[in-house]
């Protein structure tokens, strides 16, 4: 069994000490440094770290400094942040800066950070695993041109194999996350089937039919990233936890990036919950600039919530669901689309 490596970097010693001991503890090989300097002298001398995990507040460099600085120069290495500040500046700037995956809050729970830093060596095995594919199409694809031209198709049909079996994996992640909670078990398939019904009703090129339902499929695989513990909050969630869930568009495009190179997808799934007018998430963009995949997408994942049992509200009836979209279009919703859907549950899928 592979034991991966972790960096634990504060100023604190005696939490670099207890976290060294709880994750030695989770057979994990632990390296430590109490600044962001010593942390950076030690990914430059070590070759297998996976995961780093640094304090916020620390003197002469801060965590987000440091963690910039890791994307920089260690892209692949998981970076969360432990703090006891519940600042969303700071939360902003670790994700634009740091592209930060987790936080761990001060003091944490011995449970959620085994949870947080299992999830991110997770993350960072899909990423080697990519790779690692990645390199052996190239040095197949070099085999076969030195064969010869005519052996072209196979190529092709050897990377969309391996590009076929990663989606299956993927796939497969976001079922089984789903399958974790009886409130949204089957909301991606779901969504991909409505998704691609109301996206042939807009275009006749099924090359972007097939990304609205890959997008569709795969749009909710950053709540890998947040706490469960939120999702399946019955009450309602407070500003920061709002803003925590809301980081999940952004740490889906951030793990699926490395494996699709269609940035449409990318950008259908990052702007999925944008709105009409400008007052949705994570960029606040409006109208036409949002992309028609994640207009359908918006309008499809809100037509199932509302649909869908949830910890917080039972479901409505699709007339009641569909009167709703009806008073949230050209704001929230773009209109066209909301009419596309309607067609589509009329027609009977």
């Amino acid at each position: 069994m592979n034991t991966h490596t972790i960096l634990v970097v504060d100023d604190e010693k005696y939490i670099v000490r207890s976290l060294q001991r709880t994750l030695v503890d989770a057979g994990y090989n632990v390296l430590v440094a109490t600044s962001g300097m010593e942390g950076l002298k030690i990914l430059q001398e070590e070759k297998e770290v996976s995961l780093v995990v640094s304090d916020y507040r620390m003197p002469m460099m801060d965590g987000i400094e440091f963690l910039q600085r890791v994307k920089d120069g260690w892209q692949d290495v998981v970076r969360i942040m432990l703090t006891a500040y519940n600042d969303i500046a700071v939360v902003v700037q670790a994700i634009n800066k740091g592209e930060v995956y987790r936080f761990i809050s001060k003091p944490w729970e011995s449970e959620e950070l085994n949870a947080t830093i299992r999830k991110g060596i997770a993350l960072y095995e899909l990423v080697q695993e990519n790779k690692r594919l990645t390199e052996l199409i190239k040095q197949q694809n070099e085999q076969l041109r030195y064969w010869g031209l005519n052996l072209e198709k196979k190529v092709g049909e050897q990377a969309n194999r391996i590009r076929s079996i990663f989606l299956c994996a993927i796939e497969s992640l976001v079922h089984a996350l789903e399958a974790k909670d009886k409130y949204t078990e089957g909301h991606s398939l779901r969504v991909a089937r409505f998704a691609t019904f109301v996206a042939r009703k807009l275009t006749a090129v099924e090359e972007e039919v097939e990304k609205v339902r890959l997008a569709a499929l795969l749009h909710d695989v950053g709540k890998i990233g947040i706490r469960e513990v939120l999702l399946q909050k019955p009450g309602k969630l407070t500003p920061s936890e709002m803003e925590h869930v809301r980081t999940h568009a952004v740490i889906s495009e951030h793990i699926l990036k490395p494996i699709f190179e269609d940035k449409e997808v990318m950008r259908i799934i990052r702007h999925h919950h944008e709105h009409y007018d400008g007052s949705g998430y994570p960029d606040g963009v409006e109208g036409d600039e949002i992309p028609i995949g994640a207009q359908i997408l918006s309008v499809v994942d809100a037509f199932d919530a509302l649909t869908s049992d949830r910890p917080y509200v039972k479901a409505r009836s699709r007339d009641d669901a569909i009167d709703e979209l009806k008073r949230c279009s050209s704001t929230q919703f773009n209109p066209i689309v909301v009419d596309a859907l309607i067609k589509v549950i009329k027609e009977g899928w």
